[in-house]
């Protein structure tokens, strides 16, 4: 009897011995598992190379590091930088706020599989951090996301609100999926030493329109369309500060070609003016330039009943495949008729 009690009471001490063993592990184990499925963040931003974001809809956009500072959107056109930056930002400073509720985290789980945008960070083939980005919380302080293995490519179970240190607002916006957001709006950018001819053709006025050819860097002629003298000898000064007007020109917003009606009715329309760029490589490089109309009986906001909008007009680059609204305070400089260069009076000394 008393060597009966014993063995009982071995065998229920290995029993609790090893339920305590895979307690312990147990605990060790999904404790782990927690803390994975908070790292969202990625500090050596400096090593990603690739960005993709997808969502359900079959919209995305990837990000591609050409050189330092310097990004491809989908391969083709350089990418703004400032918006890198806020994602990058994003990426290495991404914090937990708190975990999604028990009783919320299916209903969010759900909104998240099907609302989502994925978005995947790598340095060269390497995956360094993938999640799901979701909207936006009751809030408007915190946006819900999951994590990814991105070893597995397995979701974790856990959704959690997320933010930035000292920023009150959602991140979604940062994730942007369409390419056009995504492009550098700079569409128009010479030198001098790129140059060798800008032709202006104002539409209606040959005697009004001109031809600059740069000999170098520092040397400028100035002609007619036909290829004959002016009749006058051109201001070098005038010259040399509408070369400098062809840097750094950006448009405001670029133009859906497919399926909107702003670029079928300009289409149809008579541009007023065509400025054709020759580069060193014999390249021509063609901007053309539309007004925009303002709607029937408005008065623009100088008072003044005119057809035309003052501030802003349409258009066509790159090689007559893109349409954008551009400012005139940004594109009015190169507009100049033939008189621009004219020889300007010197003041007499009294």
């Amino acid at each position: 009897m008393k060597k009966k009690l014993i063995l009982l009471l071995l065998l229920f001490g290995s029993v609790a011995l090893a339920f305590y063993a895979w307690r312990k592990w147990n605990v060790k184990n999904t404790g782990t598992l927690n803390e994975d499925s908070k790292n969202f963040s990625f500090a050596d931003t400096a090593k990603v190379s690739r960005i993709f974001i997808a969502n359900k809809a079959g919209q995305k956009a990837e990000l591609t590091r050409i050189d330092e500072g310097k990004w491809l959107v989908n391969g083709k056109y350089p990418a703004r930088i400032d918006l890198i930056v806020s994602i990058l930002k994003c990426l290495k400073y991404l914090e937990v706020k708190h975990p999604v509720s028990e009783k919320a985290t299916p209903y969010v789980i759900k909104d998240l599989a099907t609302q989502a945008i994925k978005v995947e960070f790598y340095s060269g083939d390497n995956p360094l951090r993938f999640f799901y980005v979701g909207g936006e919380t009751q809030d408007h302080t915190g946006t819900y996301m999951l994590l990814v293995n991105h070893e597995t490519g397995e979701n974790y179970d856990k959704p959690y609100v997320m933010g930035l240190p000292g920023f009150e607002g959602y991140l979604t916006p940062r994730f942007l999926l369409n390419e056009n957001d995504w492009r550098d709006s700079k569409c128009l950018d010479f030198t001098p030493p790129q140059l060798k001819e800008i032709r202006l053709e104002v539409a209606g006025f040959p005697d009004s329109s001109f031809v600059v050819q740069v000999q170098n860097p520092t040397t400028f002629s100035l002609q007619a369309l036909n290829g004959k003298p002016v009749g006058f000898m051109p201001d070098q000064n005038a010259l040399k500060q509408y070369i400098a007007y062809l840097q750094h020109l950006h448009y405001e917003r670029l133009l859906e070609i497919q399926g909107d009606r702003v670029v079928d009715s300009i289409r149809k329309t008579i541009p007023f003016v065509r400025l054709s760029i020759t580069d060193k490589e014999n390249k021509i490089h063609k901007y053309t330039f539309f007004h925009k109309k303002i709607g029937e009986g408005q008065k623009n906001k100088y008072g003044i009943d005119t057809p035309y909008d003052p501030d802003r007009l349409y258009l066509e680059f790159n090689d007559q495949t893109q349409f954008a609204l551009i400012q005139y305070y940004v594109f009015g400089k190169l507009l100049q008729t033939r008189s621009y260069f004219s020889p300007k009076p010197t003041l007499k000394k009294t």
